[in-house]
Order: structure tokens, then sequence, then C-alpha cells
């Protein structure tokens, strides 16, 4: 079994596999945890990784450092934020991509996952245009 608990923050992130999907806690800086943020940066095990939040960081704050390295690839986020320059250059660009979940959905598909579901159904958004492109795709 592998081990859970670890010694240090850095010990427990020193093993995260390039391209890893890395889900972080918190409402916009209240209850994110930015000691994993310090971690994560420094030691640059973690690049090109799928972001799971509730949002992108503010400037220099939350997850915008991890935007501004470069080392988000993908971010499944309910709300993007105003301030999330770091984020909001990259996607411009075409560096990042972002998958926008309802807030309310975001947090059921967390609670699914930890479940051990696969998945779920929602209604959000059937029949809406957004819907509609994705069958013709």
């Amino acid at each position: 079994m592998k081990q859970k608990i670890f010694s240090s923050l850095d010990a427990a992130v020193a093993d995260f596999p390039d391209g890893a999907r890395i889900m972080f806690g918190g409402f916009g800086g209240a209850g994110f945890p930015q000691q994993s943020d310090s971690s994560v940066v420094p030691q640059g095990a973690s690049k090109r990784f799928t972001a799971i939040s509730n949002n992108c960081g503010t400037r220099e704050g939350e997850l915008g450092i991890m935007f501004k390295n470069g080392q988000v690839r993908h971010v499944v986020a309910a709300f993007p934020g105003p301030h999330s320059n770091y984020f909001q250059e990259r996607y411009a660009k075409g560096e990042v991509t972002c998958e926008l979940v309802p807030q309310g959905i975001l947090c059921e598909r967390m609670r699914a996952a930890a479940a051990g579901l696969l998945g779920f159904y929602t209604t959000v958004g059937v029949g809406t245009e957004v819907a509609n492109a994705r069958k013709s795709a």
C-alpha cells in the first residue's frame, strides 16, 4: 500500500508525475492551501498538470503562480475569476484549456469521485447550443 502520511508537504508532492490531476480546495483565496502552491511550484515535479479548483487564481495568489510558470495545461473550474491574470494570458495564447463547470456540479463530481462513482447524469445544459454543438462534433 502506498504511503499516505508524509513528514512534510515537500515529501507529499515529490512524486507527482508529469500530467497529474491535482485538486485544490478553497473558494477564491479563502481556504486555498497556499502551502501546496509553495511546494509544487519550486520543485517543478508537476508540469503540465490538470488543476481542479473553484477558480484560476488571483494575480500572484492561489493557482496564479502555477499558471505564470506554465505548470498547468488544463483547468476544471467553476469561475476563472476577474483577477486570474496569468490564466487569462495563457488561455488567450492557447497554452491552457479550461472546462467550465457549474459550481454545484463541480462539487458533486468531486463527491462522486470520492465515493468511487465513475460518473452521474445531470440535465444542466441539455438542449442548449453548447450541448448541441458537442453532439455534432
